[in-house]
């Protein structure tokens, strides 16, 4: 069990220095240049292995002269040492996580001829990667059930092959999307997976798209996130919904009941509620601030927003170990800290803050932040 107190703090960082040595062998400043940019690597997901004495995180670097990006997967110990790749050169690979027992390291990537993205595997005790999911149309994110026996698996749908160039159809409000183009009416759903299983178990259906999807603390319910309004091309009214693991057919139950958006969930250890954003201000649109929420998974539809009159954005929390103690990222004077209040809503701490941005972070005994 985690502790209410703070962990300690274990924190991956880049500095951007500028150095050249002069004759007498000091140090002096000099300008950075194009090529001193494409020398940086970014450092990401960072995920603490659940013993604590690992931590599997992502580099991704730029090679100018291909016009190329590459991101891999690494490994330290969280007591120092050297670093280990853990994935080869010439194919990118992401979201590393750690099966429940520790066993094995899990990532997502095409390689080979494998064209579209699925769940990879690596035993710790060695040997290669081993393809997990085999799913046609590609894997966009997945997560391990708290057990370790199955996976959660956010899969798009289907889309039909034709021999020839078929033209757009366009019969949503929202017709296009930056990084994305044309949008269709192929949804993104949520399915679970059992290793040595040939297909995937579909869980929720319909127009509509479903994403952070994340398991219940006994494995029996998943809490996504998806905005399942009529209209749902004219409004940001996402909301949190639960659906039965093992039992699609119950029904969903609809957790938030804001009419602004609501994401980011987050279960607690007793499975008894759900930390997440909620946008309350809906007049604001786009420039609205992410508040921290809570609200019974019950569906009762009892929400609580903490910390209402603090005029700053919130993203990605998620409960202690313990329960005691909420943790989020917070925007502040164009800084992300990393920040905490106890599970009432009370004592709002900074607990990495400074000249820095947090971009990502994992808790286990030590914190592992990126920033």
């Amino acid at each position: 069990m985690k502790s209410n107190l703070f962990p300690s703090l274990l924190v991956f960082f880049g500095l951007i220095l500028s150095v050249q040595l002069n004759a007498q062998g000091q140090t002096t400043k000099t300008d950075l240049t194009i090529d001193d940019y494409f020398e940086l690597k970014s450092v990401g997901s960072p995920v603490i292995s659940p013993d604590g004495k690992w931590v599997a995180y992502t580099i991704t670097e730029t090679d100018y002269e291909d016009d190329s990006r590459e991101t891999r997967i690494w490994m330290k110990s969280t007591s120092g040492g050297e670093a280990l790749p853990m994935t080869a050169k010439g194919y990118s690979a992401g979201n590393p996580q750690w099966s429940p027992d520790g066993k094995y390291l899990t990532f997502t990537a095409s390689r080979g001829d494998v064209e579209k993205t699925q769940v990879w595997t690596l035993n710790m005790m060695g040997g290669e990667a081993v393809q997990l999911t085999d799913i046609e149309q590609g894997v966009s994110d997945y997560a391990w059930s708290p057990k370790g026996d199955r996976l959660l698996l956010m899969i798009k749908d289907k889309k039909e092959e034709s021999e020839r160039p078929e033209p757009y159809v366009i019969d949503r409000l929202q017709f296009k999307r930056d990084y994305v183009g044309y949008l269709d009416r192929l949804r993104t759903h949520v399915y679970t997976f059992t290793p040595g299983d040939t297909a995937a178990v579909q869980l929720t259906f319909g127009d509509f798209d479903d994403s952070q999807a994340v398991w219940s603390p006994d494995g029996t319910k998943i809490a996504f996130v998806s905005n399942r309004t009529s209209n749902a091309d004219g409004n940001v009214n996402s909301d949190i919904w639960i659906v039965n693991a093992d039992d699609p057919d119950a029904g969903l139950t609809k957790v938030t009941k804001n009419k602004g958006g609501d994401s980011s969930p987050s279960w607690s250890p007793d499975g008894k509620h759900i930390v997440h954003t909620s946008v309350i201000d809906t007049s604001a649109i786009w420039y609205a601030t992410n508040k921290l929420s809570v609200s019974a998974a019950d569906g009762s539809g009892n929400t609580k927003i903490y910390m209402d009159g603090l005029d700053r954005n919130i993203s990605d929390p998620t409960y202690s170990e313990d329960g005691q103690t909420i943790w989020f990222v917070l925007e502040d004077r164009g800084e992300s800290q990393l920040a905490s209040v106890n599970a009432d809503g009370r004592n709002l701490k900074r607990v990495i803050a400074g000249d820095l941005s947090i971009r990502s972070f994992d808790i286990e005994n030590e914190i592992i932040a990126t920033l």
